[in-house]
């Protein structure tokens, strides 16, 4: 048997029956280099079921314009999704289960149509110009209404492993449509959900952002985006403690490090952690104090999972993980946001710095690398530009 997306060997075993002692179980690394198929991740938010799509969507057009004359494929998951999706850009051909040929062929005799597909993740080879851009704006979850799915999830041990694992192939599959030998192709992920081909590696199958991830650690030289590049440092810390580190378009960097910084609470995120809100909300002391008690209650959890850690289960894994991500929120909020900071409780609980300061430009960014090499073609004054980014004259060395 043979397979270019084969599930880990105890599953393909438990799903065709098979005793594991009786298999005999090869895999072969991919003949396509990493270079030609990068996994461009841009995390964006969670979609989970019934959640808003709309800042995903807005990415997704972001993307679609940067490929203006150039052909690519949407994978829209549900038809509903797709169709949303498709009136993103007058270049967008989708289509329902009645007429999906007809679209393809639409699409294949187009100059630069972009389809967008919800059943395309297999059966489908878009080789060369057919496809130069891949997007997949939401990881396909296979669907709990369904009862087969939702059984086999429930069922212990086996269920989440096989449920991680046959998600996972279904993006393996995904991004193959457009993946080829020879030509540069991209393919791009919006949503947050995707961080769990990390934490779960995907059921244990093959996972091409961990492949081109392993491949950029052990590289002389990565290119990350800025947005990517805070979250790995700050939280799985894998491509800190770099030598050089060299920043693209510096003009924008202060808002992105703003909006890493910024920490919003919404209220799913106490009633997950059982937290109750401050007794004064629109009062910066009121929030110190509850941070205190929040932390010394999560702490507890956090020390208990960590004495265990070695025996953990992935989704007790999971969960620490989440709990310390959570703690260290907390604890920027009791040591680090002062007064100057904008607080806003429109829809969420959010404390943004109004400045950065050379402590804050410190710990997210600077102690990550011993040296940043800051460009941008409309550089601000050296006063201001240290001003913005929180850095002390003598810190920058500006050079025209």
């Amino acid at each position: 048997m043979m397979s270019a997306t084969m599930l880990p060997k105890v599953i393909a075993c438990k799903l065709l029956g098979l005793d594991i002692n009786d298999v005999d179980y090869k895999e072969m690394d991919s003949p396509i280099p990493v270079t030609n198929r990068p996994i461009i991740y841009k995390p964006t938010k969670k979609l989970k079921y019934g959640a808003s799509a709309d800042e995903v969507y807005e990415e997704v057009k972001k993307t679609i314009e940067q490929y203006k004359g150039v052909k690519g494929i949407i994978h829209g998951v549900s038809y509903t999704r797709a169709k949303t999706i498709a009136r993103l850009s007058n270049r967008c051909i989708t289509h329902d289960t009645y007429d999906k040929n007809e679209k393809i062929r639409q699409f294949i005799n187009s100059k630069d149509g972009i389809l967008v597909s919800p059943s395309c993740e297999r059966g489908l080879d878009l080789r060369g110009d057919l496809a130069r851009f891949n997007i997949i704006p939401k990881i396909p979850f296979p669907s709990l209404a369904d009862k087969v799915v939702s059984k086999r999830l429930y069922s212990k041990p086996f269920g989440d492993r096989w449920y991680r694992a046959i998600t996972g192939e279904s993006v393996v599959q995904g991004v193959g449509k457009t993946t080829r030998r020879s030509g540069f192709l991209a393919t791009y992920m919006a949503d947050k959900c995707f961080q769990q081909c990390d934490e779960y590696k995907c059921g244990e199958v093959d996972c091409a952002y961990e492949d081109a991830k392993k491949t950029a650690l052990q590289s002389t030289f990565t290119t990350l985006n800025m947005h990517y590049y805070a979250t790995e440092t700050n939280f799985v810390g894998r491509f800190s403690k770099r030598k050089t580190v060299i920043i693209d378009e510096a003009d924008v960097l202060e808002d992105v490090l703003i909006d890493f910084i910024a920490l919003d609470i919404h209220l799913k995120t106490l009633e997950k952690f059982k937290l109750d809100q401050p007794k004064y909300v629109t009062k910066l002391g009121s929030w110190k104090e509850w941070a205190d008690k929040a932390l010394k209650i999560l702490g507890e959890k956090v020390i208990k999972l960590k004495a265990a850690e070695d025996h953990l289960g992935k989704e007790s894994k999971l969960e620490l993980n989440k709990l310390s991500r959570m703690c260290l929120k907390l604890h920027m909020l009791k040591t680090d946001i002062t007064e100057d900071w904008i607080f806003d409780h429109t829809d969420k609980f959010r404390f943004q710095p109004l400045w950065l300061d050379t402590k804050l430009t410190q710990q997210y960014l600077l102690k990550h690398a011993v040296r940043f090499i800051a460009m941008s073609a409309t550089m601000l004054p050296k006063v201001i530009a240290c001003k913005l980014l929180g850095l002390e004259l003598t810190m920058l060395i500006i050079k025209k």
